[in-house]
């Protein structure tokens, strides 16, 4: 018996009957059924091990396990993320199931302000960008160690906040797909293809003919300059900008900045500035 007065099993193991006089409660169980389980950022995971005192052989692979420190892998940290200093990444997000995020002008507006004040909050230069209906790009290089999440976690809330809003939805939950999916740029000639295909998104995606005329890309910022979130190019980009930008790029060369795969971690050939500040 153990001190509880439950039966105590082979290897140390106890029934799931817990005594609710002097035991804590159990945590939130994750959502049953067969297959791996989906977090709260729309992740898959595997069934958590049955290990713990709160276990048995017949409960379901999908309950969160509890011992003497708590949930089974609340303390587990996330794998770090490859984000080097003043190396430039391509980094997306998009609504969960690919809903639309963007309806009007004015959430459009919302997202540039909220863009616009996490460039001045945080270390980070912003290369390229385009706002779509239901995703957007960015073209990020950070200064400091950390910059670059916690511009978006900002970023992302804040836009989250008013999409909920927006839509009389608060507390509804997940807004975006999740964190972020990121991609290190590791030559100049990556930089250059990842940047075309950053500023022809909206044209790619058939919303514009010309994709300076896309008002929520930088490529309009560029041409029109009516906004300031560009930091200048690490590399010197082409005179016929614009027009490069709109022609097709083969697909082969942008199958990185498509797939969500995990960058490897190699010394990018990117010069920092001389003397960064």
């Amino acid at each position: 018996m153990t001190p509880h007065g439950r039966p105590r099993l082979a290897a140390g193991r106890v029934l799931c009957t817990p005594n609710l006089h002097t035991d804590p409660p159990p945590p939130p169980l994750l959502p049953q059924g067969p297959g791996p389980c989906r977090t709260a950022l729309g992740r898959q995971v595997p069934p958590a091990p049955l290990t713990g005192a709160w276990s048995d052989a017949s409960e379901s692979r999908h309950h969160r396990c509890w011992d003497a420190g708590g949930v089974e892998g609340s303390h587990t940290p996330r794998k770090r993320r490859f984000l080097p200093l003043w190396v430039p990444v391509h980094v997306v997000n998009r609504g969960v199931d690919r809903r639309q995020l963007f309806f009007q002008r004015a959430d459009y507006e919302s997202f540039m302000s909220l863009l616009a004040a996490c460039v001045s909050r945080y270390p980070v230069d912003v290369f390229g960008y385009n706002v779509l209906s239901n995703h957007f790009h960015l073209l990020l290089r950070q200064r400091s160690e950390g910059a670059i999440s916690a511009f978006l976690h900002r970023l992302a809330g804040g836009s989250a906040c008013h999409y909920r809003r927006a839509t009389s939805s608060v507390g509804l939950g997940h807004v975006y797909q999740r964190r972020f999916w990121s991609h290190v740029v590791s030559d100049e000639r990556h930089y250059l293809i990842g940047l075309r295909y950053v500023e022809d998104n909206a044209r790619q995606a058939g919303l514009v003919t010309r994709a300076e005329a896309w008002r929520w890309g930088s490529l309009w910022e560029r041409v029109t300059m009516e906004r300031s979130l560009l930091s200048p190019s690490p590399v010197p980009l082409p005179e016929a900008w614009v027009e490069l930008v709109n022609q097709a790029q083969p697909s082969a060369d942008l199958q990185s900045f498509r797939t969500p795969t995990r960058a490897p971690r190699t010394h990018a050939t990117i010069p920092a500035p001389a003397t960064p500040t």
